[in-house]
């Protein structure tokens, strides 16, 4: 819904519930709010879900928050998610009409996509036509695919040895790392063995020749920024800015800008609509496609990680000797207390190196950029069959990011396209610049299907199943207006998921280097790791290794836990009287489904703040938390019901009682009151809206990790300031991700 008309129709809707019978809504526990605007100012962080998961541990799994006059209601009790997701009575099928914003990303025309519809015809069509094209067989089909990438991503890795073809190598900006001035051991020190591209014995179908970015995060460690041939770059004299927490002096400048672009009271209610310096500096480039902007050299800023009270540079040579002991974070050239294993149950010494040391002999990489474009042509090129290097993937990874974000944002703020456009009219251009590049490629799409011409049904790619599908009413095939937005959809779900997922499983592996290296020497066990110092690259897996690794699917499952990439769920809308758990819900009141809670609440799991991929090996660890998705398939749900993300698992027939304070006091275990198929770990949603592609999503996130874990150990770049200090920079958009991206230090094997 792009549309100021639409929305003011909305709200004029909702005004008219106002006077309307309030049934059990005042019972609801929430926040307190203010009079007039709510609990909105609360919700404008980046990181709303944290706020959503601090109040769900506070007042339980249904609670209340408003948005001005608009009331929303959060579950993340796992029996009534079920109910809210599933097709029972008390299921909520409509899709509020603020996650219609997301269409901004599918289309440039306001038209709804059968992700955002509530025309169950419309939506029944699209799916039906698209779960062939996500079938068994086409995963092993797409498998070969998602491999070649996973192995030009692996091979990029490694600056000295990469192929100046690999499309991401040049998207890559690699920076080796001087080692520390303190004396270090052999292994630290020793260049690394050149290693062999394993993807060059594979097909190389459409990659040669596919056009990268370059990442604009440059790397806050001292050290020689190096060009993807490995020779010095320009700027290797340059002091950079770390990429992670913004100074005060950019933060300030920001805030400034924005003030200024809303000339007094406008400036003033832009800052508090959560605009930020995104929009005021609407001219800057930023994701895959960006280059990087700036020539002249960057003064050091003060270090922010917090545990040298500023007074060193962040981007200050590192001290001339290490503390004696073990040192598990370095930030900025700060030495940070022991302890970088947050949330760890496990024992803080370990045989792996420490991230100093991994440091030492690495290079930083933004390893979530080339997720997304790697993950990007994957599915272009296995659902599409059109060639990467006929699809313009860096741009299309940009703008999606860029209209993702702003997306969300109008989720949260009411009129925000309207206020947009007096207060920040370049930044409001420019996302519609990105809305009609996206358009035009989805457009470009759709020429492609009509050209291949009509399909028989035994042909189940997704474009050949798209180009079949008919008008629900008039039986006519799609127009070009009607099956744009759903490629558009198919496209935006298709990719940034997967490649997010892939990112925050390596950003717990990176800060639990026990478990990276259990599940190295699980691959080790089946021939699919590298042995350190050879040249000799190891086998790649296979579609049949992916089910037979459990501690890494183990590990899967625990990052989609901690960070379910799908973590709002799909926000429902309430027509008419409806009963959520305990209460009855008038119409006008947004029901929203939140996953990030539910798979991190107390309520539902014990220590849900820490990395236990064990949890998921043991049936006995946890009670009722009920298996993952180890096996390649969805998991049963905690009592027994269908997988995650199936479409079975009927819902409750009486609701779950959302737990007092007092019950979950006692940690973990089920509520009192819950009833039979509740669950608390649908990282696809559940129910009818659950996501299609969680199979081909599975095997996408495996396939990565095998290779990645295969050739590479990973430690998270010391100017990120540590494990905290990323999950602090994470937002929601659409999917939930790292702002700024995920900077690893890269270590060849």
């Amino acid at each position: 819904m792009s549309s100021t008309w639409d929305e003011l129709a909305f709200y004029g809707t909702l005004a008219s519930t106002l006077f309307q019978p309030k049934y059990d809504l005042p019972k609801v526990p929430g926040p307190p709010g203010h009079s007039a605007l709510g609990n909105i100012t609360a919700v404008m962080r980046p990181d709303y879900h944290v706020q959503m998961l601090d109040w769900a541990n506070q007042y339980g799994g249904i609670f209340k928050f408003s948005l001005g006059f608009q009331w929303v209601v959060v579950v993340s009790d796992p029996a009534v998610a079920v109910q809210v997701l599933g097709r029972g009575p008390n299921s909520i099928p409509r899709k509020c009409v603020g996650y219609k914003f997301f269409d901004l990303a599918t289309n440039a025309s306001g038209a709804h996509s059968f992700f955002t519809t509530s025309d169950e015809g419309q939506w029944m069509a699209i799916r039906k036509a698209a779960a062939s094209a996500f079938s068994s067989a086409n995963v092993k089909k797409a498998f070969p695919i998602a491999l070649r990438h996973a192995l030009l991503v692996a091979d990029s890795l490694d600056p000295p040895n990469a192929d100046p073809a690999n499309p991401y190598t040049r998207l890559l900006h690699a920076h080796s790392l001087q080692p520390p001035a303190a004396p270090a051991s052999p292994s630290s020190t020793s260049p690394t063995s050149p290693t062999s591209s394993a993807a060059a014995s594979l097909p190389a179908k459409g990659v040669n020749g596919s056009t990268g970015g370059t990442a604009h995060v440059e790397a806050a460690a001292v050290g020689v920024p190096v060009a993807a041939n490995g020779k010095a770059s320009s700027s290797a004299k340059q002091v950079q800015k770390p990429a992670g927490k913004p100074s005060p002096s950019s933060t300030s400048s920001s805030t400034n800008t924005a003030s200024t672009a809303g000339a007094g009271r406008l400036g003033w209610l832009a800052s508090r609509l959560g605009f930020g310096s995104r929009v005021a500096d609407s001219g800057a480039a930023t994701g895959p496609a960006a280059a990087s902007s700036s020539s002249s050299a960057l003064l050091p800023e003060p270090c922010t990680c917090g545990n040298c009270d500023g007074k060193r540079p962040a981007s200050a040579a590192p001290a001339a000797a290490a503390p004696a002991g073990p040192v598990d974070e370095l930030d900025g050239g700060c030495l940070l207390r022991p302890g970088g294993d947050v949330g760890s149950t496990t024992s803080a010494t370990s045989t792996s190196a420490s991230p100093a040391a991994a440091a030492a002999a690495g290079v930083v990489v933004d390893i979530q950029e080339a997720l997304e474009l790697s993950l990007l042509h994957v599915f272009i090129e296995a659902l599409f069959d059109v060639r990467p290097d006929e699809f313009p993937g860096p741009q299309v990874a940009e703008d999606m990011n860029l209209v993702l974000e702003e997306a969300n944002e109008r989720l949260k703020v009411p009129l925000r396209k309207l206020a947009m456009g007096l207060v920040a009219p370049r930044a409001q251009a420019r996302i519609r610049a990105a809305q009609r590049r996206l358009a035009a490629v989805y457009g470009s799409l759709y020429d492609t299907i009509r050209a291949r011409g009509p399909q028989p049904d035994s042909v189940t790619d997704l474009w050949a199943c798209l180009g079949r599908v008919r008008h629900p009413k008039t039986g006519e095939l799609l127009t070009k207006p009607k099956l744009v937005p759903e490629i558009g959809a198919l496209v935006m779900a298709g990719f940034d998921t997967s490649s997010h997922s892939v990112a925050w499983a390596l950003f717990c592996l990176a800060s639990h280097p026990q478990a990276q290296e259990e599940a190295r020497r699980e691959l080790a066990s089946r021939g699919l790791a590298k042995e350190p110092g050879s040249p000799a690259p190891p086998r790649p897996p296979t579609l049949d290794d992916l089910p037979q690794l459990p501690f890494l699917s183990a590990c899967v499952d625990e990052a989609m836990r901690m960070f379910p990439v799908g973590g709002t769920a799909s926000v429902r809308e309430v027509t008419t009287p409806t009963r959520v758990g305990d209460y009855v819900i008038p119409p006008g009141v947004i029901v929203w489904p939140m996953l990030y809670a539910l798979h991190n609440s107390v309520h539902n799991w014990q220590a849900p703040d820490q990395f236990q991929p064990e949890r998921w090996l043991d049936p006995g660890a946890e009670s009722g938390s009920g298996s993952g998705s180890g096996s390649g398939t969805a998991g049963e749900g905690m009592d027994g019901g269908s997988g995650s993300g199936s479409e079975g698992g009927q819902p409750p027939s009486q609701p779950a009682t959302p737990r007092s304070p007092a019950r979950r006091a006692a940690g973990g275990g089920r509520a009192g009151g819950e009833r039979e198929g509740g669950k608390r770990f649908m990282p696809f949603s559940d129910g009818m809206k659950s996501c299609l592609g969680q199979a081909l999503g599975l095997m996408e996130v495996r396939t990565m990790l095998a290779v990645l874990l295969s050739r590479y150990r990973f430690a998270l770049d010391p100017s990120l300031g540590g494990p905290e200090a990323v999950r602090g920079s994470m937002i929601m958009s659409l999917t939930l991700k790292i702002k700024g991206g995920l900077r690893l230090v890269a270590t060849p094997l």
